[in-house]
């Protein structure tokens, strides 16, 4: 999926900005919201051939790095969110194989939904999703 109307790029926006509006505001020329590996292949060939910078943002905040603002103007803001499926969960290894938008809520459905004995938790505030994080398994 390709983002570009002006009101849908404006929601990857630094909302705390103290440049917001002004024209040294980091912003991005449009987003791509992938489903799969093979897409992101695909953006990834064509980003590096015509040197597109690219800002990468899932269901996380991204607070600590400015939200999903890009660093530079002129970005595509690649975001995972609709990559957001269970892929294994291993009572034997403790662990889950996740895609990045899977948030803890959505995993924490699928392993009560699945009838699991142990249900995992990520380190942090349960409230907001996660990307990239350890997973931990109550025994």
């Amino acid at each position: 999926m390709v983002i570009s109307r002006e009101e849908d790029v404006a929601t990857y926006r630094d909302a705390y900005s103290p440049l917001w509006g002004e024209p040294e505001e980091r912003v991005a020329s449009a987003a791509v919201a992938p489903e799969s590996v093979e897409q992101i292949q695909k953006i990834l060939a064509i980003a590096n051939r015509f040197s597109i910078p690219l800002y990468t943002v899932s269901t996380g905040r991204n607070l600590a790095y400015g939200g999903s603002a890009p660093v530079y103007s002129g970005s595509v803001v690649l975001d995972l969110k609709r990559m957001n499926r269970v892929l294994e969960v291993s009572e034997e290894f403790a662990h889950a194989l996740v895609e990045p938008g899977v948030s803890y809520f959505d995993l924490y459905r699928y392993i009560r939904g699945s009838h699991r004995e142990r249900l995992g938790h990520l380190p942090g505030t349960r409230g907001f999703p996660r990307q990239g994080h350890e997973l931990a398994f109550l025994q």
